[in-house]
């Protein structure tokens, strides 16, 4: 099938109002749940000196004392607006340079373009991008998985505890709506829109490029068996957005792989697996990495298409080498293809899918849990 007639089929089968319904429902319920159960931590603040200000009552903020925005302007974010206020700056800005520059560069023009603050633009871009990558989830959910597992698909989705990356001024909207996008023209064969989107994927963030990788052992195997030179060019292609931006670091700070070394002021580094598996840690960030790790083995146990087995195991592999697991609950979130693996594997009639049952309920629960620990100030992932 044409890429073309696969999108206009994909999206026909969204067009229905029940699942319309249940996408707008779910992307601005969950927001909305998040920010009620983050209001009950507002007035218990933990560490407000961790905050650049304080309010009248003595809460903490970063960028703003309306907390209902600032809640999702924290940490990374700070990086990002100031890329998209001031660019990447002097050697004395190094640490800007582990942010990489699609997604501030994009929210900078959007600022200009709507004559709004850049933090701003940064909310509206990546929430626009996490809402869009939900409807293109659903489609094609819809288009894979038994009737009514679509919509239930994305209520597990949204519940999952790192969801709140999305709706902040972080580049996760972003990055998972250019994956699902390139995948999509992957399937269908459509290899410059492919290359095209994949080059965007790998100059949002440094996960974009293992996606790419898959890309381009997905093109190995298919170059063997057709003799196409196609998709290799496709996966070359894909490779330009990291090149492009290794060579503005080379010129701007001298290292064209910055974005790594700084990895250490993330007490990342190059590791053995059995250091990060041993590594300190919140429990969140073991449980979810075992669990991702257990469902790859069952994908390639099942014979799961060769890209899925690809770009999941690079992309658990990798954090493993780097003695850290910290965040693990983001990059999981963002890997589509193992949540339609196991969305499957609960859709059977066997009965060790019915232990999924209890996902929904204990997800919801850590995910509310994160909501008011991001209230008070405490760390998330």
């Amino acid at each position: 099938m044409r890429y073309s007639e696969r999108w206009a089929r994909g999206k026909a089968t969204v067009g229905s109002p029940p699942l319309w319904a249940a996408w707008l429902g779910l992307s601005l319920g969950v927001r909305l749940a998040w920010l009620a159960v983050a209001a009950l931590g507002w007035h218990d603040q933990i560490e407000p000196g961790r905050f650049g200000h304080l309010d009248a009552l003595g809460r903490g903020y970063r960028v703003t004392d309306w907390q209902a925005l600032d809640i999702w302007c924290r940490w990374d974010a700070f990086f990002y607006q100031a890329i998209a206020t001031e660019g990447y700056g002097s050697e004395r800005l190094l640490l800007r340079g582990a942010f990489f520059p699609l997604f501030p560069l994009l929210a900078g023009s959007l600022a200009r373009l709507l004559h709004i603050v850049p933090i701003w633009a940064l909310l509206l871009l990546g929430n626009l991008c996490d809402v869009a990558a939900w409807g293109l989830l659903l489609r094609r959910w819809h288009r894979l998985l038994p009737p009514g597992w679509a919509v239930l698909g994305l209520l597990c989705f949204a519940a999952f505890p790192s969801r709140n990356f999305g709706f902040s001024a972080y580049s996760e909207g972003l990055f998972l709506l250019l994956s699902l996008l390139c995948w999509e023209a992957w399937e269908c064969r459509a290899w410059t829109a492919a290359g095209l989107w994949a080059a965007l994927l790998s100059a949002t963030r440094p996960q974009g490029i293992l996606l790419v990788a898959a890309l381009g052992l997905d093109a190995l195997v298919m170059g063997y068996k057709t003799r196409r030179a196609a998709p290799l060019l496709a996966a070359a292609l894909g490779c330009s957005g990291l090149l492009l931006y290794m060579v503005f670091l080379h010129q701007r700070f001298g290292d064209p792989l910055l974005f790594l070394h700084l990895q250490q002021q993330w007490r990342r580094s190059l590791s053995l697996p059995t250091t990060t598996l041993l590594a300190h840690g919140e429990p969140l960030n073991h449980l979810v990495l075992w669990a991702a790790g257990a469902l790859w083995l069952a994908m390639l146990r099942q014979g799961a298409p060769r890209l899925a087995c690809a770009y999941v195991g690079l992309s658990l592999l990798v954090p493993l080498l780097t003695g850290s697991v910290q965040s693990t609950p983001r990059f999981v979130g963002m890997l589509f293809p193992l949540w339609t693996f196991a969305l499957r594997q609960a859709a059977t009639a066997s009965p060790t899918a019915r232990r999924w049952r209890f996902y929904l309920p204990v997800a919801v629960a850590f995910s509310l849990l994160m909501a008011f620990k991001l209230g008070q100030g405490g760390r998330v992932v």
